[in-house]
């Protein structure tokens, strides 16, 4: 018995050492991401027609028809960049290494970032391409009245703006999540524990 509870605890010890413990909680957290983005052009289409799409002129009807699969595709984009970024964890795996969580950390920043950027640059240049033709200076209208999202309301500028501003955020994400992970990097490799175990020899 005694030595049953030993190995549970031998067990409990060495999930906290490999980071596992921190690991598989954010490979949860992926999957939900994952799905969830996959359900938000399903969830947008329902509560656009639940608020009476059709009952608006044509050219609102036809911004959002056009505009639908510009999501449907940014929704399976960021499915697919969530479940990469999902496997990629097990690399963060490295027997010996003292500082586990700090890449795991920095997966999450620059996945977060490049799901953030792909929805601003796709559904910004899309739908402002598509606004702009169909409504003119209305160009934000649709996405005030249907979904409260104000960003979308600076019209044709906005074809600009939306692909620099997904990349801005693309980057500065990548940048951060490379910064944690060159510190983790060069403190794993300082191997602390091997030190300590040639002071005591």
């Amino acid at each position: 018995m005694l030595e049953k509870f030993h190995n549970l605890v031998s067990s409990y010890l060495e999930i906290l050492e490999s980071g596992e413990i921190f690991r598989q909680p954010i490979k949860w957290l992926y999957t939900i991401f994952a799905i969830l983005n996959l359900l938000v052009p399903i969830a947008i289409l329902y509560y656009a027609f639940d608020n009476g799409i059709l009952d608006l002129p044509a050219r609102y009807f036809f911004v959002f028809l056009f505009s639908w699969p510009i999501i449907a595709l940014a929704g399976w984009i960021t499915f697919k960049l969530w479940l990469k970024r999902r496997s990629e964890l097990d690399l963060t795996k490295e027997k010996g290494n003292d500082f586990v969580a700090t890449p795991i950390y920095a997966n999450l920043i620059q996945t977060s970032g490049e799901w953030l950027g792909t929805w601003i640059a796709m559904l910004g240049f899309g739908t402002g391409i598509i606004s702009s033709i169909f409504l003119s200076g209305d160009a934000g209208y649709i996405f005030e009245e249907f979904f409260d999202i104000y960003f979308f309301s600076q019209g044709l500028f906005l074809i600009i703006l939306a692909p620099v501003y997904g990349l801005l955020v693309i980057i500065f994400s990548r940048f951060i999540a490379e910064q944690f992970r060159a510190l983790a990097a060069i403190a794993n490799n300082t191997n602390p524990r091997e030190k300590v175990a040639e002071e005591q020899l």
